[in-house]
């Protein structure tokens, strides 16, 4: 007799009681494990967004090779094919499978012929987690030759926990802002640092100040050398800048503004994003810029990880540039207690009692 399948109010529960896990990777590894008892899968990769852009800052999977990640980046910025993660981040249910998008037709999808049949894989679940309208990571479950195509109901069991696992995603973002003192090993990381990304997601060149970043990214002491695979985000930002790029119609991508942030397994911030006036958009190679996180690149971020509205974020990012409630009244053009009211808000959300403890908290937004 086969094991008893935990319903999805059951498998729903078992999820969120991985959120108090101390780390994301150990929550969706967790996740996987309780997951695969629900809905039975051979491969899987989760993969971590800026919820900005969508774009991967970090991946937890079984050991899948870099090519297969770049591949997915590859196919989603690329390729005319169904389930896109962004498309699906916008869908009242955020799951699909490769076999009903394509109405059983699986060879429709470039993702199928070019990377799945080729590695034995038939059948493709994938899932946006989204919540409150917002993309913080994906997962993809994967079958091989000679399984049945996910059923109605595991799709169902898998949309039950996506808003779950984003709200842990989300999470992670918000624990400690505090500036970290450096450690040691990392004094090199000051930056900026550039790279050159070839087309094929490979490092062509790399400046002394980045290979710092490179390693920590990576965990690789040789994965900042030349000629070897690019970390994932960075391959992924070069090929939606080339993608970004080709839809403009020309090879300068001068003028693309994507810019992505990073947190490094050592809880530092990392921006990258595309060299400007640099001979980098070639068309298929992109010169990317590596800094530490400078004033401002980080409260958009924190902003959505709060659930800030607009105003919110236009308070919050005046006081940490130091604006008394009367220079907010008047910059901003509402009453004072309209800013105080706001106030209260903001730190109702980020737990704080004071402008110095929200200063404090978001510190590094403006280190």
């Amino acid at each position: 007799m086969g094991r008893r399948r935990s319903s999805p109010g059951e498998l729903r529960r078992q999820i969120a009681a991985l959120a108090a896990a101390p780390t994301v990777d150990t929550t969706l590894r967790e996740a996987t494990d309780v997951a695969r008892q629900s809905v039975p899968f051979d491969d899987w990769i989760w993969l971590i967004y800026d919820p900005q852009t969508i774009l991967p800052t970090a991946a937890v999977d079984d050991g899948q090779s870099w090519e297969l990640r770049l591949a997915h980046c590859a196919n989603e910025h690329l390729d005319d094919d169904v389930n896109k993660f962004r498309a699906l981040a916008r869908a009242p249910v955020p799951v699909a499978t490769l076999d009903r998008a394509t109405h059983g037709a699986r060879t429709r999808s470039p993702r199928y012929n070019d990377l799945l049949r080729p590695h034995g894989i038939e059948h493709e679940l994938r899932a946006a987690l989204v919540t409150d309208g917002l993309c913080w990571g994906s997962l993809t479950l994967l079958r091989g030759s000679g399984a049945a195509d996910f059923s109605s109901d595991e799709v169902a069991a898998i949309a039950g926990i996506t808003d779950v696992l984003a709200q842990r995603l989300r999470q992670a973002v918000r624990q400690d802002q505090a500036p970290r003192r450096p450690v040691d090993g990392q004094a090199g990381l000051a930056g900026p640092g550039i790279v050159v990304v070839g087309p094929q997601g490979e490092l062509e060149q790399v400046t002394p100040a980045a290979e710092p970043w490179l390693r920590l990214l990576s965990g690789d002491e040789d994965r900042a050398t030349p000629g070897r695979p690019a970390p994932m985000p960075i391959a992924g930002l070069a090929v939606r800048a080339r993608t970004e790029a080709r839809q403009r119609g020309t090879d300068d991508m001068v003028m693309t503004p994507t810019r992505l942030r990073i947190r490094t397994p050592t809880g530092d911030w990392l921006t990258v994003h595309v060299a400007r006036g640099l001979d980098a958009p070639t068309g298929q190679r992109t010169t990317l810029v590596l800094e530490p996180s400078r004033p401002g690149d980080l409260l958009p971020l924190l902003a959505r990880a709060y659930r800030f509205t607009a105003r919110e974020e236009q308070i919050v990012r005046l006081v940490l540039l130091g604006h008394s409630t009367t220079e907010i009244n008047h910059q901003l053009g509402i009453s004072t207690y309209t800013v105080q009211d706001h106030l209260k808000a903001v730190f109702d959300k980020t737990g704080v009692r004071s402008r110095r403890e929200l200063a404090y908290r978001f510190a590094l937004a403006y280190w």
